[in-house]
């Protein structure tokens, strides 16, 4: 029996290498609509296969057929990777390192202020569940520039002294 090795396909009238290859029948349902952003050098190939896909094919985009076979065999390596996610069901399981590698990682995002104002919040509704929380930063900085412009145009004493004080407060911990 003759096994065929993943390797780059030739291309008519283009001397750049091309990668094939066919969607395994058990996934193909599975990964219809997905967009795969597939490693090709230093960049990503983005492929969204659809209905009537059959193969995932896309050019390599180097005539090298050194570095031809190398990007061959990165994306062959995360597509397999892609497939074999798809056909267990089952939580992926974490080693020690990459557990603390994520933790890390979630930590740096919380404690950086500038990470913070593009992270998105989640914000828990009894009854409803869990859902983003629209206010970013820029939004509640321009409400609160919005509630001091209107403070100095009606005047401090036109503001309640219960309001003034939770304004104060809550401005001193916002800066």
């Amino acid at each position: 029996m003759l096994f065929r090795v993943v390797r780059p396909m030739r291309r008519d009238g283009s001397q750049n290498k091309w990668f094939a290859q066919r969607i395994p029948a058990d996934v193909r349902r599975k990964v219809i609509g997905v967009e795969l952003a597939i490693p090709l050098g230093d960049s990503f190939v983005f492929v969204t296969p659809s209905e009537s896909t059959q193969a995932i094919r896309f050019s390599l985009r180097t005539a090298d057929p050194s570095e031809a076979k190398t990007r061959n065999a990165i994306a062959a390596a995360y597509l397999e990777g892609v497939w074999q996610a798809l056909r267990s069901d089952a939580p992926l399981h974490l080693s020690h390192r990459q557990a603390t590698a994520l933790a890390g990682e979630l930590y740096r995002v919380w404690a950086d202020s500038e990470s913070r104002a593009r992270s998105v919040a989640m914000v828990h509704t009894p009854g409803v569940g869990w859902a983003p929380d629209t206010d970013s930063q820029d939004e509640q900085e321009a409400q609160w520039a919005a509630a001091v412009a209107m403070w100095e145009k009606v005047g401090k004493d036109a503001i309640p002294s219960t309001w003034r004080s939770r304004l104060a407060l809550s401005w001193t911990a916002s800066c």
